[in-house]
């Protein structure tokens, strides 16, 4: 849970924390916080006290490590949309694809950007043009 979730804030920075634990997850294949008693996490997460230790040296994901941790900011200002956080794996998946073929990225076309949106305002996510 995101550490202003605790004081009764939710909104959808507190989904983007959780988003962030999920990377988190997928990248250690592990469960947060293992081992810890539910008092000790909550005041970990609520201080600042306790954080998610990122991998190191896995192979192409710096960025997506980046993200996480963008994520888990503990000021829920700080941390991206969910229009930015899928603005930024279409980027991530194009330069592993570039990386892994051996080809160049290329810039993706603007309307991508405004297909993957509601267009209006809400940042609703209503589909994704084909990578």
């Amino acid at each position: 849970m995101a550490p202003e979730a605790f004081s009764g804030k939710v909104s959808r920075a507190t989904d983007v924390w959780a988003f962030g634990v999920v990377l988190w997850e997928l990248l250690t294949g592990t469960r947060p916080y293992m081992g810890m008693g539910q008092k000790e996490v909550i005041e970990g997460v609520k201080d600042n006290t306790l954080t998610l230790s990122w991998p190191d040296a896995v192979p192409m994901s710096a960025p997506i490590i980046a993200l996480g941790r963008r994520c888990l900011s503990h000021e829920a200002d700080k941390r991206p949309t969910f229009v930015e956080i899928v603005e930024e794996l279409v980027a991530i998946e194009r330069a592993i694809r570039a990386e892994l073929l051996g080809v160049p990225e290329a810039a993706p076309p603007a309307a991508e950007a405004t297909e993957a949106t509601a267009g209006d305002g809400s940042g609703a996510i209503t589909g994704f043009a084909e990578l």
